[in-house]
């Protein structure tokens, strides 16, 4: 009997089939990475020509200590109320058994910035079998003795289990391995990931969380682009009030009226304000853009009514009458003149209220203070009698309104 060591032409015949047959299941596998654009005559891209993309790059550190996982802490560039609207201020970033099964999309741009963490410096505990989990499962290595770091693998220190990060977030079926429980199945843990990674539905999920990713730090998401064309929005109406508040200012300064007999656009006599909104519209392309959206009919919202004019004159008032207030309380003495305003009937109907102090102001360019004495308007003061005693009973409340004490 012969001892044959080498193996003979029919197993050598087999063996290369079964390699050929490996190789064509294979075929075309690659072309998932790569995107077609086209390129056009000068030079440009489009759809059409091939661009290899890096879907397999990361940026996660492979060593993360146990302790850098916090509960509740805050991605970069999402304020902490996005979490709290949801519910989930509570979520710990580095524990998956925590996150919900079906993560929201608000959650899932939370966690994809805050990114994976491996977790190694830490006691593992051991289960039944006397077996736990190892941080060298973090590294796969590959054929050719090269070590590639499994960048998804994510440990729950709370569960004892492992999960995958891009198939906990964005895995659509309820069968996927290390999607919701996760596994603790750490006799076969090598085996669990390598079929794992090599899942379609990993790989798809993977290049989902990459694409991301990439479109959040390059500000390219769809809520992005909402967000910006909000900005926008916000940007064109501040910008509107602001001409609307600097009328206003313009107007009261110089004492005259806001409105005449007629309020609408481009009409006679409708007023000093319409005038004023009229001539900067043909300077002021804002303000152009606005009024042409009144006339076609565009937007029923103007803010040119006199509804709005009243809300611009009393914020204004509202305004200079703390600054007033500041000027008093920083004089700290002051006195008050009084005088009531008879109607036609020469009943005694409104109570005017004047505060008279000193100025205290200090210039940068003068050492010395420049002090002058003011006498400022407060407001009309409505009166039901006319009575010395109710007169100073409505004096001392309005004081005490403002927070201005009687003993100054």
């Amino acid at each position: 009997m012969s001892n044959r060591k080498q193996p003979s032409g029919a197993q050598n015949r087999k063996r290369k089939a079964e390699q050929a047959k490996a190789i064509a299941k294979q075929e075309g596998s690659f072309f998932k990475y790569l995107s077609r654009e086209k390129t056009s005559e000068n030079g440009s891209k489009s759809a059409g020509s091939t661009n290899i993309e890096p879907t397999a790059t990361s940026n996660t550190d492979c060593k993360v200590d146990v302790a850098q996982t916090s509960v509740g802490e805050k991605a970069d560039g999402i304020e902490p109320a996005a979490v709290s609207d949801i519910g989930i201020s509570d979520v710990n970033y580095g524990d998956p058994a925590t996150w919900p099964d079906t993560c929201n999309n608000v959650l899932r741009q939370l966690l994809v910035q805050h990114g994976p963490q491996h977790i190694s410096s830490y006691n593992f505990p051991k289960d039944s079998k006397n077996r736990r989990f190892s941080p060298i499962h973090y590294k796969r290595r590959l054929s050719n003795g090269e070590e590639v770091c499994r960048d998804w693998l994510v440990y729950s220190t709370s569960k004892d289990v492992i999960f995958c990060f891009c198939c906990k977030l964005f895995s659509s079926k309820p069968n996927v391995s290390l999607h919701k429980k996760g596994s603790n199945d750490w006799q076969n843990s090598t085996a669990i990931l390598s079929v794992h990674e090599r899942s379609t539905e990993h790989i798809d999920n993977y290049q989902t969380w990459r694409e991301l990713e990439l479109r959040l730090k390059q500000g390219k998401t769809i809520d992005h682009i909402e967000q910006q064309s909000l900005k926008q929005e916000e940007k064109y109406w501040q910008i509107f009030l602001e001409c609307l508040i600097a009328l206003s200012r313009v107007l009261a300064v110089q004492n005259l009226a806001f409105r005449g007999t007629n309020e609408s656009l481009y009409s006679p006599n409708n007023g000093f304000f319409l005038k004023l909104v009229e001539f900067l519209a043909l300077f002021d392309p804002v303000m152009n853009e606005h009024l042409r959206k009144i006339k076609n009919k565009e937007t029923i919202v103007h803010y040119l009514g006199k509804r709005i004019q009243n809300e611009l004159i009393k914020l204004l008032a509202s305004a200079i009458k703390e600054k007033i207030l500041a000027e008093v309380k920083l004089a700290k003495y002051f006195s008050i003149i009084l005088d009531c305003t008879p109607d036609i009937s020469h009943i005694e109907q409104q109570l005017t209220m004047i505060l008279r102090y000193v100025d205290i102001k200090k210039e940068p360019e003068v050492s010395q203070h420049q002090d002058c004495i003011k006498e400022s308007f407060l407001g009309f003061v409505p009166l039901k009698e006319t009575t010395g005693a109710f007169m100073t009973e409505t004096l001392v409340d309005e004081l005490q309104n403002v927070g201005l004490q009687i003993d100054n």
